[in-house]
């Protein structure tokens, strides 16, 4: 009857030994089972080697990570930042460990890691980033995001020309090629056109993509007669936060149904019309200087 008394507290004094894990500290061990590693959810740079995620040039970016581990505490965060000018070519250049990544917890077993400012992108380069985590019963799960910085670009050509800033074109047909071929993130290209103008006069041309992220072309005649025109010719692509992004790569000024200004003759031959009459004129004086000292003799 006495036991039958004591029961209650002997309920409580167990569940308060196991609220306060107790026995941890009693036997000095716990003993974690978990069957499943952490899991990625997301993270930045999200690009892979073949499809790098295409950033900013000239500025500094973050790295981020979303790891899902509801059942065991992670006890171990890695992150290497590799650079090159290609896939082939890279070497690491930072690495950050677990108490210099800060975290936060986004509630249900979800933890973000992220790091401010990580790099400063250069034109051209590559960025590769291994994301490495590990939980208390030892599962590890690595994670690559790969990054490509820069901007699209390429060459418009007019009738088979590549413009250039020093490109002189005159036409006598309305008729014009238009053509770009991108040399630098074609994938990155939403749309190429051209701006025609014509003193107050304008229009827009837009280019149809022919090979995809590599060329666009376009057939279009002049349209406002003849006269001096104005030809701009411009990419857009997505900037940041989606912002459209407008580049122009060319212009040029070009005279349709007006002759081109050619000299009359070569250069050559106008230094030996020069040294034709400084010959002569140097004969005639000589001429006459020599027949004066004969006469004088």
């Amino acid at each position: 009857m006495k036991f039958m008394k004591i029961i209650p507290l002997i309920l409580i004094t167990i569940g308060l030994a196991l609220y306060f894990n107790l026995p941890s500290y009693i036997f000095g061990a716990t003993v974690w089972f978990d069957d499943t590693p952490p899991e990625f959810e997301s993270w930045v740079p999200a690009g892979t080697q073949d499809e790098p995620m295409t950033i900013k040039a000239n500025q500094y970016h973050d790295i981020s990570f979303i790891v899902k581990e509801p059942d065991t505490p992670i006890t171990y965060v890695k992150v290497d930042l590799y650079k090159g000018t290609s896939p082939s070519n890279m070497q690491r250049t930072r690495t950050w460990l677990t108490d210099n990544i800060p975290v936060s917890n986004l509630g249900n077993g979800r933890y973000k890691y992220e790091i401010i400012d990580a790099f400063y992108a250069n034109e051209e380069y590559y960025y590769k980033v291994v994301m490495t985590v590990k939980n208390k019963v030892g599962w590890t799960v690595t994670k690559t995001g790969w990054a490509l910085a820069g901007d699209p670009t390429g060459d418009f050509y007019i009738n088979g020309t590549k413009i250039t800033s020093s490109t002189v074109l005159y036409v006598k047909s309305p008729k014009l090629e238009y053509k770009f071929e991108a040399t630098f993130l074609g994938n990155w290209i939403s749309s190429v056109y051209v701006e025609i103008e014509k003193g107050s006069q304008n229009r827009k041309v837009i280019l149809t993509e022919i090979q995809a992220d590599k060329l666009w072309k376009k057939i279009h005649s002049l349209p406002f007669g003849r006269g001096k025109y104005t030809i701009t010719g411009k990419i857009e692509y997505p900037g940041e936060g989606g912002t459209p992004t407008v580049a122009t790569l060319m212009v040029i000024a070009i005279p349709y149904g007006e002759e081109e200004i050619k000299p009359f003759m070569p250069k050559y031959q106008l230094y030996g019309i020069a040294l034709i009459v400084i010959g002569a004129v140097w004969w005639i004086v000589s001429r006459k200087k020599y027949k004066a000292m004969g006469e004088l003799a």
